[in-house]
């Protein structure tokens, strides 16, 4: 393990007593200082699983893991306190509390001295827009702040690396894109380490440098921002009012809409046969860029 590397893990796997088959088998994954890597993967698949093996909290099967070149299963208080953990369905906010009031209670839990508090309140608050609202009762806040404010609870005793579940999960357009503002803010500037798990495909497209896709415990790819880019750039998306036979053209569906359209992932030098048949059966053609979710639309159906 590297000295930029913040997890090193090697053929992990887990399996249950009780069950058959493997939760996760032979996953591997490196993550270096300021990446952002996205877990994605159906319910089920195993992502929960590699997280509380990378945190420490289940012991694998067989394998190696290495966070902050320690075994987490060995993990100092210290070196949980480089931790940061946002679980989107729990939530650390007191609710009839002021948000400073929370914070607090994170400041004397983590043993912050109070220059350094003070001074990351203000960095922190600044960078996530909480300034005008650290007053107000937790339950007076929009679900965008309320992300916000248990981001900066996190951030108030500086961990390397945060762990983010469904963080977007509820959030319309504009809080996705200042949240994810934000976080690339924190990668880039602070050098913090992100791993996220959600079902916003798109929204992890724009976010991450990085994308690992789980199916049944098992990683099926891995790709960085501009290796995904070069693949995408190989297909074209074909929206159509027509069924196409798959198999004969080779091509893969992605998608149908209640009205009857049809979308279609295919090589670009396939464009010109499939629209010379569509063309034919005097059909509605619409090509676009694909992206991500054309991509992975096949292991969530």
């Amino acid at each position: 393990m590297s000295l930029e590397q913040i997890i090193y893990a090697e053929c992990l796997s887990k399996k249950y007593k009780m069950r058959e088959n493997y939760a996760v088998e032979d996953f591997s994954l490196k993550l270096n200082c300021g990446e952002i890597l996205g877990f994605l993967g159906p319910n089920g698949a195993g992502k929960s699983t590699i997280i509380k093996m990378l945190l420490g909290i289940i012991k694998p099967t067989s394998g190696e893991v290495k966070v902050f070149n320690k075994n987490p299963l060995k993990f100092s208080y210290q070196d949980k306190k480089k931790l940061g953990v946002f679980l989107g369905g729990k939530s650390n906010l007191i609710y009839h509390l002021p948000v400073i009031e929370t914070i607090k209670l994170f400041k004397t839990m983590y043993k912050i001295p109070n220059d350094i508090y003070q001074d990351n309140i203000k960095k922190f608050s600044d960078i996530l827009g909480c300034k005008d609202f650290l007053n107000n009762k937790t339950a007076t806040l929009s679900l965008g702040q309320k992300i916000r404010a248990e981001l900066l609870c996190i951030l108030i005793y500086e961990p390397s690396l945060l762990i983010l579940d469904e963080p977007s999960l509820g959030l319309d357009i504009e809080g996705k894109r200042t949240l994810r503002n934000i976080l690339q803010n924190l990668a880039l500037s602070k050098n913090i380490s992100i791993i996220i798990t959600t079902h916003d495909i798109l929204d992890m497209q724009k976010l991450c440098s990085k994308i690992i896709l789980i199916a049944n415990g098992k990683k099926l790819f891995e790709m960085n921002r501009l290796q995904l880019d070069e693949y995408l750039d190989k297909y074209t998306s074909l929206t159509t009012n027509v069924e196409l036979d798959c198999k004969l053209f080779d091509i893969k569906k992605t998608d149908e809409t209640l009205t009857g359209d049809r979308r279609y992932l295919l090589k670009r030098n396939q464009a010109d046969s499939v629209s010379k048949t569509l063309a034919e059966l005097n059909a509605n053609i619409k090509y676009e860029e694909p992206n991500l979710e054309d991509l992975l639309y096949e292991y969530y159906k």
